[in-house]
């Protein structure tokens, strides 16, 4: 069976390869300072199930190729200078866990995909530099067990899909990030537990579902 080979440029646009064998179940070109790298080759990587780019220069890239990945569990691009991303492609990626986003520089980010990764448990997006985000989509992941939002300028944040995510332990944000959610939620019964204390401390700013 030939390999397939990822090519990219790294250390001031040198390119370079990178050999694997189709039935590869791990990638790991973490820290390798890569500035362009093409994933179309993963196409092929019916087997990847860890897809591990953090702590390199990337200012962009481009997931589609991943669509094929049906496998994929683990993804990291913490550490990187991506100012956008289109997750679309990662609804296909239905036994995706965790997603790691950390230390970029995204602005926006449409997490909609990822209502269709009904076992993701991690998604780290934190020291980015979003304003505004909607969770709407993740009341479909109802295993998401950790949640992370820290370090973006977030300041005001509708958190009445996490009600959803009864699994939810860990909810990491900025301390001047103004939180609110719909009044009808005041009486759930199972409040997941990274929120109990945001209700029993009145962090949240109840408001009428519309």
């Amino acid at each position: 069976m030939h390999k397939i080979t990822l090519t990219y440029q790294a250390d001031g646009g040198r390119q370079q390869w990178s050999e694997h064998h189709p039935l590869t179940e791990v990638i790991d070109l973490i820290f390798s300072g890569i500035e362009t790298i093409d994933l179309a080759p993963l196409q092929y990587c019916r087997k990847l199930r860890h897809l591990l780019l953090g702590g390199n220069v990337l200012i962009s890239i481009d997931l589609d190729p991943l669509q094929h990945c049906k496998n994929l569990q683990y993804i990291t691009f913490d550490g990187n200078h991506l100012a956008k991303l289109n997750l679309g492609p990662l609804q296909h990626c239905t036994k995706l866990q965790y997603l790691w986003l950390s230390g970029n520089q995204l602005q926006r980010l449409d997490l909609g995909p990822l209502q269709h990764c009904k076992n993701l448990q991690n998604l780290h997006l934190d020291y980015n530099q979003l304003k505004k985000l909607d969770l709407d989509p993740l009341q479909h992941c109802a295993k998401l067990r950790h949640l992370l939002l820290n370090g973006n300028p977030l300041k005001k944040l509708d958190i009445s899909p996490l009600f959803a995510c009864t699994k939810l332990q860990t909810l990491l944000l900025g301390e001047k990030v103004v939180l609110t959610a719909h009044t009808d939620l005041q009486g759930t019964a199972k409040i997941p537990k990274a929120l109990r204390a945001l209700v029993a401390k009145d962090k949240i700013k109840w408001r009428p579902s519309s």
